[in-house]
């Protein structure tokens, strides 16, 4: 966020400019038009937030691929597909999946605020795929 007094470029949640400490105008979120200091993206956090789900997050695994290395055997045993079953039976044993599916779809996520690189490509992603109308 631009600070109009100074012109120094803050971080997209601040609320006084962090050089001159001139406070900040909110931004208007792009997704449901409400106006908020928490924007990330152009995104609200509410947005991002109702956005960045379990089933989006592996929806969104879909299309951002990550190779592994696992042990031979096991590779040799199972072939891909019984291997992301596998994977999905322990994800409904995992404890706080959902704070990482909002994690690994908005970035590091501290004190309510996305990394903004990681909330602009998942929201891209999100309206491509026809998540966001």
């Amino acid at each position: 966020m631009i600070c109009e007094i100074c012109g120094y470029e803050n971080d997209d949640y601040s609320r006084r400019c962090d050089s001159c400490h001139a406070l900040l105008k909110q931004q208007q979120c792009e997704i449901c038009g409400k106006w908020s200091f928490e924007v990330s993206a152009g995104v609200c956090n509410k947005c991002l937030e109702k956005y960045a789900t379990i089933d989006n997050a592996i929806s969104y695994g879909i299309d951002n691929k990550e190779s592994v290395e696992i042990n031979g055997f096991f590779a040799w045993l199972f072939s891909p597909g019984e291997i992301e079953r596998l994977l999905r039976r322990a994800l409904v044993e995992k404890q706080y999946v959902k704070e990482d599916a909002r994690t690994y779809c908005l970035g590091e996520y501290s004190e309510g605020y996305a990394e903004y690189e990681s909330a602009k490509y998942f929201i891209g992603w999100a309206e491509k795929e026809g998540e966001i109308k």
